[in-house]
């Protein structure tokens, strides 16, 4: 979904193998509490979290180490929400 406002994330690199980012553009605030919500392809919970951005990617990257390859979906709610497609290769 298209986002209204000039604020936005990103991931890079997607696909990734080991690490990933999740990067602020815009007018998004990086220090702003968030929460994060990681799901499996199938819809299936597998971690979620609250922080500021920097925190985030920590809980992704411990969260995605031990998972297989494949497609991941990452929510992200704030101000607004955005739906993130992973693949861990």
């Amino acid at each position: 979904f298209p986002s209204h406002d000039n604020s936005s994330l990103k991931v890079f690199p997607n696909p990734f193998y080991d690490q990933l980012n999740v990067v602020a553009e815009g007018d998004f605030d990086a220090t702003a509490a968030i929460r994060a919500e990681l799901f499996s392809s199938d819809g299936r919970l597998i971690s979620e979290s609250s922080g500021n951005l920097s925190h985030i990617n920590s809980m992704l990257n411990e969260a995605l180490s031990p998972l297989q390859t494949g497609v991941y979906f990452l929510r992200v709610s704030g101000a607004s929400s955005q739906f993130l497609r992973l693949v861990k290769e």
